[in-house]
């Protein structure tokens, strides 16, 4: 029994290692047409970011808008939370909304289709429509050496114009979709990355700095992602010089990696059971246990020499009286 037990509290320890290494490697990635983002029964949903690895969160459109007719508007509002008062970060990967009637314009006031962050103060950023991306296409061949990354923070950076941050920790978002139908020529794409991030005076462990007192995850630098919401792509390397497909072949690339080591585990999971199990004999590993055979009745040899048990006397025959002689009978004769 305590065999037993020994062997599930292994297997289960092993299972949990899988499970963390599994789901590590990627964000917590939702749709908006999920009803954990845009609801019709709750009118606000809450996305609650923590630390390390769950402090990352992607909210992206998968072609929901492709066969949509228009008849109605579409508008949906959701919060995005942060853990131990921690502030939150949004950074547009990808979008392209529609503008009113002049798709080459520039002022954001003119969307047609927007998307908008207010911070728990009321602070509001501007609509965003068109197209955008959070990487340029240009300078993608140069290279980039670690001294990019800056030893200290620097105090004054330039925000980028695809992202929008709240210090209080509680990012509200507005997407909405104007009730009309899209052209053949028109698309809707919306890929929106949310990092929660800390204080760096508070030196929080495998934690660095975007280039001012914020500091995110390690394990968001390097990804494809962009999470530091200034123009320099710190966490990219320093500079916004890859394209736009970057994004999302980082992505795949973690969600690839994060399911080779999930077979590559469980394989190893699968073997280290078996032989936990062979080497305790807690299951027979014998062809008899294929079908058992019914035990045979026991029969007992007894040597020559052992006279065995005493038997009983034999019984002495009782003797009779013979018949009387023939003279006996017949006197005359």
């Amino acid at each position: 029994m305590a065999l037993m037990g020994s062997v599930s509290v292994t297997c289960t320890v092993l299972y949990f290692v899988l499970f963390c290494i599994d789901f590590s490697m990627t964000y917590t990635e939702l749709t908006i047409e999920s009803d954990k983002v845009c609801s019709n029964l709750v009118k606000k949903r809450k996305l609650k970011l923590h630390r390390n690895e769950q402090s990352g969160i992607i909210v992206k459109e998968t072609r929901y808008f492709d066969t949509w007719s228009g008849q109605y508007e579409f508008e949906c509002n959701f919060l995005v939370k942060g853990d131990h008062n921690d502030g939150v970060i949004a950074v547009i990967q990808k979008l392209s909304l529609r503008k009113e009637d002049n798709e080459s314009a520039e002022n954001f006031d003119e969307c047609l289709d927007f998307v908008q962050f207010r911070r728990d103060d009321g602070t509001k950023s501007v609509k965003y429509c068109g197209k955008m991306s959070a990487f340029s296409e240009t300078s993608g061949d140069q290279d980039v050496t670690a001294e990019a990354r800056p030893e200290e923070p620097t105090t004054m950076l330039e925000l980028s114009q695809n992202a929008f941050y709240d210090p209080g920790g509680q990012l509200e978002v507005k997407i909405y979709i104007k009730n009309k139908h899209l052209l053949p020529f028109q698309t809707i794409d919306l890929v929106i990355a949310f990092t929660s991030y800390t204080p760096c005076y508070k030196r929080v462990r495998n934690y660095s700095s975007c280039g001012t007192d914020m500091c995110v995850w390690d394990g968001f630098f390097q990804d494809g992602v962009v999470n530091c919401p200034f123009s320099n792509c710190l966490d990219e390397g320093g500079l916004c010089r890859s394209p736009p497909a970057v994004s999302k072949r980082g992505l795949s690339s973690k969600v690839t990696v994060g399911a080779i080591a999930t077979i590559f585990l469980a394989f190893l999971l699968f073997f280290v059971c078996l032989w936990l199990v062979r080497r305790h004999s807690l299951l027979c590993w014998s062809r008899d246990c294929a079908g058992r055979r019914r035990p045979e009745p026991r029969v007992e040899m007894r040597s020559l020499d052992d006279p065995g048990p005493p038997s009983a006397p034999p019984e002495t025959p009782v003797e009779k009286d013979p018949p009387p002689p023939y003279e006996s009978l017949f006197p005359d004769k």
